[in-house]
């Protein structure tokens, strides 16, 4: 295998983990981190001080790039999973908070709604559900934040 398949195999591996990260907590939603077994037993554990999230946009994102990438509805399929966790234990009358405890459900909510959330988490699933024609990204780059910057010629 070249360089190129392995960098997809170890990006579908690592988006799959991320994934099953916001998966394997009682509400859905990812903690801020984890401690990842070294050894390779599949061991994790969320350190004291962790455990709260701040629907952060990376596993959105990364779940849209590899649809886009590989078409597999696996990606998407794991999305719509993400935001039913999103909208059934963060949603608030403004707008949707941070979570206090990913594994106490009912969750305690921060009265607090990062910039990202709108701007990254929910333009990424939105786009992991659209047609490719709602961002051509042949005609379009996405820069750190989220925002579709048209290629130009250099």
């Amino acid at each position: 295998m070249g360089t190129l398949g392995r960098l997809m195999v170890s990006s579908c591996m690592r988006t799959a983990t991320c994934a099953k990260l916001w998966r394997d907590t009682k509400s859905g939603l990812a903690p801020e981190y984890v401690l990842l077994d070294s050894m390779g037993r599949g061991e994790k554990r969320i350190p004291q001080g962790a455990a709260h999230s701040f629907l952060r946009p990376e596993t959105a994102e990364s779940l849209f790039y590899m649809y886009r990438l590989t078409g597999h509805e696996k990606y998407r399929k794991w999305g719509k999973k993400l935001f039913h966790a999103i909208v059934e234990h963060s949603k608030l009358p403004g707008g949707y908070g941070s979570v206090k405890d990913v594994n106490k459900v009912p969750t305690s909510k921060l009265d607090e709604m990062q910039s990202f959330v709108m701007a990254e988490t929910f333009k990424y699933l939105y786009l992991l559900f659209s047609s490719d024609k709602a961002l051509d990204m042949g005609k379009f780059v996405l820069n750190t934040e989220g925002h579709p910057l048209r290629k130009t010629s250099i």
